[in-house]
């Protein structure tokens, strides 16, 4: 080797565990089960494209969301309430991409107990953030007492 010039490491494969209360789907790794062990998940291509790799988990009630590097959306678990932001009201046992916030990057993620929060861009300057899941939980922001799956966005500042 030359004086100066680095050995360069092959890149290790990004890793997600999970393990605790499984039956709703909630650890991603397509069974109904608690496991008692970390149980290693098997992600979609998105995590490995351009989208990047996860940088963040939020963990709701029993589903979860994730958040790739590039601003794209991943949401596995219970989804009877629309928190998942796949458009249907049903659970999910694998990490999917949430598809409606595909022309966005989105810069942080939240997960409460029967929906879920996303923020796109610089919030102070396009005042952009969307919640999906049982909107009474958020009626008071959003003015709405309706369950609903849809996506729900702010008007614009």
């Amino acid at each position: 080797m030359e004086e100066g010039s680095r050995r360069e490491e092959p890149q290790k494969e990004e890793e997600i565990w999970s393990w605790g209360a499984g039956t709703d789907g909630q650890l991603g790794t397509g069974k109904l089960k608690d496991e008692l062990l970390p149980q290693l998940l098997h992600l979609p291509s998105l995590a490995a494209s351009a989208a990047g790799s996860i940088s963040m988990l939020a963990c709701g009630g029993a589903h979860v969301v994730a958040l790739t590097s590039g601003g794209r959306v991943l949401t596995w678990g219970r989804g009877t309430s629309g928190q998942l932001g796949h458009g249907e009201m049903v659970n999910c046992l694998y990490p999917k991409a949430v598809n409606s916030l595909e022309d966005h990057v989105i810069t942080h993620v939240s997960a409460g107990w029967s929906h879920s929060g996303f923020v796109s861009g610089h919030f102070l300057m396009e005042g952009a953030f969307s919640l999906v899941g049982m909107a009474h939980l958020v009626s008071l922001a959003m003015g709405i007492t309706l369950r609903t799956a849809l996506l729900l966005k702010s008007p614009t500042l």
